[in-house]
């Protein structure tokens, strides 16, 4: 078994989430985690835990500006994808860190997809100083974060629920 420590930076580099979670598939640029429900999350800018009631499989490409999250319920019925816009995440050993940068896409069950936190977003690039290339960035990995929800493409096909399957099917507890 291989787990990630997870952190979470602003694009100034505090960190804002940290949590454990179980490294179950990769290649070279993308991996694949797990967190059970009741994982504790670390919120360290106001330094509380709190523990999801979900079980999350979540995808992360290395060479991409976001990450996808797919929540499921404690039945195992998928509950929502969360996207988050980030930076190209960076691993370094059995860390890795995710630099958010405020715009988070949800995606429903019924494919219906939201932009979030854009006034957060809006607030930050002026607070935090992004960049104007930062701004396109994070607004195309929204773009195509939408367009692969829309059709279906991986991660969006349902093939994450595999994942979970798996993970709940195998003879070594986590």
């Amino acid at each position: 078994m291989r787990w990630l420590d997870m952190h979470t930076l602003k694009y100034d580099g505090s960190l804002v989430y940290r949590w454990r979670a179980e490294l179950v598939d990769w290649g070279d640029d993308w991996l694949v985690w797990y967190t059970p429900a009741g994982t504790p999350m670390q919120l360290e800018r106001i330094g509380q835990t709190f523990s999801p009631d979900y079980a999350t499989v979540g995808y992360v490409w290395l060479r991409r500006p976001y990450t996808v999250a797919s929540d499921f319920t404690p039945t195992g019925t998928f509950r929502r994808f969360y996207c988050n816009v980030t930076l190209p995440p960076r691993l370094e050993l059995n860390r890795l860190h995710i630099v958010d940068l405020d715009l988070d896409l949800l995606v429903d069950p019924e494919g219906r997809a939201r932009v979030l936190d854009i006034d957060q977003f809006e607030q930050n690039k002026q607070t935090l100083k992004y960049p104007p290339d930062l701004e396109t960035l994070a607004w195309n990995a929204v773009a195509e974060l939408q367009y692969m929800a829309m059709y279906g493409i991986m991660p969006f096909d349902g093939s994450l629920i595999d994942y979970l399957t798996l993970i709940e099917q195998s003879p070594y507890p986590l």
